[in-house]
């Protein structure tokens, strides 16, 4: 499932929803574990994480959980190749309620791009 930068970067650009750095920590829980994480950036339909170590089951989906800001469903979207432990995931809850959340956290400037 890994891809190539040039494709990550031929994916922002089909991007429907900006993103907006940021550096919070975070929890993805699956099934089968629980991975310690930065979150690198956010918008209304996702986010990149960087994850402590690389998630070893097959199962794809789970929950974000970020402090302060709640606990997001989402699936794993791409990943990066192995060794890199970076992760892009799909909130699976309608993107204008994740902007409502994402409002009241993020800079009113940043926040007005995300919904």
């Amino acid at each position: 499932m890994a891809l190539r930068q040039d494709d990550l970067n031929d994916f922002s650009e089909q991007r429907k929803f900006p993103r907006t750095g940021v550096a919070w920590p975070g929890t993805l829980e699956t099934d089968a574990e629980t991975v310690e994480c930065k979150v690198l950036n956010l918008s209304a339909n996702g986010a990149k994480l960087e994850l402590e170590a690389p998630l070893t089951g097959n199962n794809w989906a789970g929950t974000l959980t970020i402090p302060s800001l709640g606990a997001f469903k989402a699936k794993v979207a791409w990943s990066t190749p192995k060794g890199a432990n970076e992760i892009g995931l799909t909130f699976q809850d309608p993107p204008a309620a994740v902007a409502l959340f994402l409002a009241d956290a993020l800079p009113k400037a940043r926040a007005a791009s995300v919904a």
